[in-house]
């Protein structure tokens, strides 16, 4: 018999907790898995660059992805030289050891900003083929 508040196991005949008063069951629920573990930076002293961008919500939308799935992260943003003023793209990195799996992960990411990419620029040539054209 056990305790379904404590999670003491008691020999048979008893029938109440005699700690919370709980009556005792025949066996304990379950536990529920835990959540994965996110890693901290003490745990990583080598991180990687997985992501670059200079679109913001291209980072958080990173981020999310990267928590999800429980890779430690740490953004441009977040560290020390976030105070100063910053040119160039805002990044992303990891663990060595989880770099491989955030590019698995971002490389759908990348993938679209690619294809955005050369969709302006075709339009931009297809605008700038056109305004020679007199009417």
């Amino acid at each position: 018999m056990f305790c379904p508040n404590c999670h003491y196991e008691y020999r048979p005949g008893i029938v109440t907790c005699p700690d919370c008063g709980a009556d005792l069951v025949t066996e304990l629920p379950p536990v529920p898995p835990s959540p994965p573990r996110v890693k901290h930076p003490h745990e990583h002293p080598q991180l990687v660059t997985v992501f670059e961008t200079y679109v913001l919500p291209e980072i958080a939308l990173a981020k999310s992805i990267l928590e999800e799935a429980g890779i430690y992260h740490i953004s441009r943003d977040q560290m020390a030289e976030a105070a100063y003023f910053m040119d160039g793209p805002s990044s992303i990195m990891v663990a060595r050891e989880d770099a491989e799996h955030a590019h698995e992960l971002l490389a759908n990411l990348a993938m679209d900003r690619m294809l955005d990419e050369q969709m302006e620029k075709m339009t931009f040539e297809d605008e700038t083929d056109h305004s020679d054209e007199n009417p």
